[in-house]
C-alpha cells in the first residue's frame, strides 16, 4: 500500500478521542453517582423526619378521636339508662303503656339532640319491627319492617351473631338511610353512626347515634390543614370501605389494600407520587389514612438540585479541557508508533524509534517493543527467504527420491530371477518376503493398519533372518481372530522383534538344538477407564538385568542421543497419536527374557 492510500482514523474511533470520552463519561458518572447519593441521603433523612412528625401528630390525633369515641358512647349509654328502652325491645304490656314508654324515649332525644349539637339524629330498632327515630325537627314511629332503611338491611338485619355489649362503629351512609319517610325539604347529610345492642332476655334491639360527618372529620383535618401541604386524610372502615372523608364523593371507594387489622401497628410507605400513612385508630377500629405528595415533602431540596446540575455542567466542562490537553501529551509516543506502523506497512521494515529512557512508562515499553518488533520481522523475513529456498531443494530431492522404489523393485525382481534360473529356491522365498516388506512402505500411504497386516509384515521379516540365523527362531503368535481387524500404527511391533534379534539371541549361549523363541500376544483389555488393544512382544533370550532395564525406561523421556531409537520411537508415536503416558511398559530380568508391552486405545478397521 502507497502511504497516500493510509486511511485516516475519525475522532471518535481513535484511541485519543476515545480516551478521551471514557474518561469524560467516567467523571460523569462519578459526579452523577454522587449527587444521587447526596440527593437520596437528603430525600432520606427529610423522609425520616416527616414520618417521626406524622407519627407524634397521629398518635395525639389518636387520643382525641378516642375521648370523642368515649364521649359518643356515653351519650348512647344516657339515653338508654334514661328512657328504659330494654322494655322496648319486644313488644309487652298495654298499648298505653307502650305508648308512654315511645314518649319518654323521644323526650330523652329532644334534650340529647339539643344538648350536643353534632349529635344529628337517634333511632332506636326493637326485636320485632318497631322503629323509632328522632333529628330534631321529626319524631317518627313506625312498625313496618319493609321501612326500617338501607343501614338496618345492610349492617344489623342479619348478623350471623349476637352482638358482644360494646358499641359498633359505622360509616358510609346518609339521613335517608335510616328510616324511610316522606319528609319535606330533607338535607341529606352523612353520618358515622355508633350502635349499641340491648337486650331483653335472648332478644335484643339497636340504639343508633349518628354523628355529623362534618364534626367527625374536623377533628383529624385540623392536623392536616396545620401542616401547610396539600395532603389528604380520610378514613377507612373495617371492610375497606372510605367512610370519613373532606370530599363526600369519595365516600364508598374501595381502599382494602390501606386497611390494617385491629392492634396493627402504623405502617408508612411510598405508593406512586404520595407517601401514605395508615394509622390504626383503636376506638372503632378504623384505619386513618394520610396521603401527601412526596414533591412537597421535598420541596426544600430543589434548590440544591439545582446548584448540583450547573455545578455538574461547570465540572464536566472544565474536566474535558483538561483530558483534550493531557491525553494529547501522554499519547504522542503512541501516534509516533502508529505512524511508524504505517511506514512498515508500507514495506519501509527496519525502522526504530528513538528511546526517551527517562520515562519508563507504558508508553515508553510501547516503543521499544515496536522497536524490537521491527527488527526481529526483519530477521524472519531473511530467515523465510532462507527457508523457502531450502524447502525448494527438499521439493527437488523428492521428486528425485521418487526414482528410488521403482529402481528397487527392478533390482529385487532381477536378482530373483537370477536364483530361479540358478536353481537357489532359499534366495527366492527371501526376495519374495523382502519385496512384500518394502511394497508398504512406498505404496502404502496409510499411517494405521490392521493387526492382520501388522502381523503378516512381522513374519516376512522373521522369514528373512531365519536364513540368517539357520532356521533357528520360531515366532509364535497368540491373539484371537477378533483382533485382527483392530487398527495399530505402521510398524509399531517390527521394532520390537528386530530387537529380540539383535538383543536377546547370543550365539554362544544358544545350542544348535535349541530355539530362540519370539511371541507375540494380544489381547483385548480396559485400562483406567479406557477400551485398550495390548500388544506384548517378549522372547526367550538372555534379557537385561532389572537395573538396566530401570534405565532402559527412562530413556524413553529423554532427547535422541542415537541410542535405542526404536523403542523410543515407539514410545513418542504413541503418545503424539495417542495422548498416553503409558503407552510402553518393558520388563526383563537375567532368566526369563526380555519383554515389551504397548498398549493404545481399541478401534476397528473402517471400511
Amino acid at each position: 500500500m502507497k502511504k497516500d492510500d493510509t486511511v485516516k482514523i475519525p475522532f471518535y474511533k481513535s484511541v485519543f478521542g476515545k480516551m478521551i470520552i471514557a474518561v469524560s463519561i467516567s467523571f460523569l458518572l462519578v459526579i452523577i453517582i454522587s449527587f444521587i447519593g447526596l440527593y437520596m441521603g437528603v430525600k432520606g433523612a427529610l423522609r425520616t423526619r416527616t414520618e417521626t412528625e406524622l407519627l407524634r401528630s397521629y398518635k395525639q390525633l389518636e387520643q382525641n378521636l378516642d375521648t370523642f369515641g368515649r364521649e359518643v358512647d356515653q351519650v348512647a349509654l344516657r339515653v338508654l339508662n334514661g328512657s328504659d328502652l330494654a322494655s322496648l325491645v319486644v313488644s309487652h304490656g298495654s298499648q298505653t303503656s307502650m305508648i308512654e314508654q315511645r314518649i319518654d324515649f323521644f323526650s330523652m332525644t329532644d334534650t340529647i339532640l339539643a344538648e350536643y349539637s353534632f349529635i344529628d339524629s337517634i333511632v332506636f330498632y326493637n326485636a320485632e319491627d318497631v322503629t323509632l327515630f328522632a333529628d330534631g325537627n321529626w319524631n317518627i314511629t313506625s312498625e313496618n319492617s319493609e321501612k326500617r332503611g338501607k343501614f338496618y338491611t345492610e349492617r344489623l338485619k342479619n348478623r350471623n351473631a349476637v352482638p358482644q355489649k360494646k358499641p359498633i362503629w359505622y360509616g358510609g351512609y346518609n339521613s335517608s338511610d335510616f328510616v324511610e319517610n316522606d319528609r319535606d325539604n330533607q338535607k341529606l347529610l352523612n353520618y358515622v353512626s355508633v350502635c349499641r345492642p340491648i337486650f331483653r332476655g335472648e332478644k335484643y334491639g339497636w340504639l343508633v347515634l349518628n354523628v355529623d360527618l362534618e364534626h367527625f372529620v374536623s377533628y383529624y383535618n385540623s392536623i392536616s390543614q396545620d401542616g401547610g401541604w396539600s395532603e389528604e386524610t380520610y378514613m377507612i372502615d373495617q371492610f375497606g370501605r372510605t367512610v370519613s372523608e373532606t370530599n363526600v364523593y369519595g365516600i364508598g371507594d374501595e381502599k382494602e389494600n390501606l386497611m390494617l387489622q385491629p392492634e396493627a401497628a402504623p405502617k408508612i410507605f411510598e405508593s406512586g407520587k404520595n407517601l401514605i400513612l395508615c394509622y390504626p385508630v383503636g376506638f372503632c377500629n378504623w384505619t386513618l389514612v394520610n396521603e401527601t405528595p412526596i414533591s412537597e415533602i421535598l420541596g426544600d431540596i430543589q434548590d440544591v438540585q439545582e446548584i448540583f446540575i450547573l455545578a455538574i455542567v461547570a465540572s464536566v466542562t472544565i474536566s474535558i479541557l483538561f483530558l483534550v490537553f493531557w491525553v494529547k501529551y501522554m499519547t504522542t509516543p503512541f501516534v509516533k508508533v502508529i505512524d511508524a506502523l504505517k511506514m512498515v506497512q508500507n514495506g519501509q521494515f527496519g525502522i526504530v524509534l528513538e528511546q526517551d529512557h527517562e520515562n519508563g512508562d507504558e508508553f515508553s515499553l510501547l516503543v521499544n517493543s515496536y522497536n524490537k518488533m521491527t527488527l526481529e520481522i526483519s530477521s524472519l523475513i531473511r530467515k523465510n527467504v532462507e527457508n523457502e529456498k531450502s524447502k525448494r531443494d527438499a521439493q527437488i530431492r523428492a521428486l528425485k527420491s521418487q526414482i528410488n522404489p521403482h529402481f528397487l523393485y527392478n533390482t529385487l525382481n532381477t536378482v530373483k530371477w537370477m536364483a530361479i534360473v540358478k536353481g537357489e529356491n532359499d534366495i527366492v522365498d527371501c526376495m519374495d518376503a523382502l519385496a512384500e516388506m518394502v511394497q508398504p512402505i512406498f505404496r502404502d500411504t496409510r499411517n494405521k493398519w490392521s493387526v492382520e497386516e501388522e502381523l503378516t509384515y512381522i513374519k516376512n521379516y522373521c522369514r528373512i533372518m531365519n536364513y540368517r540365523y539357520g532356521e533357528k527362531t520360531v515366532l509364535g503368535i497368540e491373539a484371537d481372530s477378533s483382533l485382527m481387524s483392530a487398527m495399530v500404527p505402521k510398524f509399531i511391533l517390527q521394532p520390537l522383534v528386530e530387537n529380540s534379534f539383535f538383543h536377546g539371541l547370543a550365539e554362544k549361549e544358544m545350542q544348535e538344538h535349541k530355539k530362540f523363541q519370539i511371541y507375540v500376544k494380544g489381547k483385548r483389555k480396559e485400562y483406567k477407564t479406557r477400551d485398550c488393544l495390548e500388544l506384548c512382544v517378549y522372547d526367550n533370550g538372555i534379557g537385561i538385568s532389572r537395573e538396566n532395564c530401570e534405565k532402559l525406561r527412562a530413556i524413553l523421556n529423554m532427547e535422541d542421543d542415537g541410542r535405542h531409537i526404536g523403542l523410543r520411537n515407539i514410545y513418542q508415536r504413541i503418545k503424539l497419536l495417542y495422548d498416553m503416558e503409558n503407552g510402553v511398559e518393558i520388563g526383563s530380568d537375567n532368566e526369563n527374557g526380555f519383554q515389551v508391552l504397548v498398549r493404545i486405545p481399541y478401534e476397528e478397521e473402517k471400511w
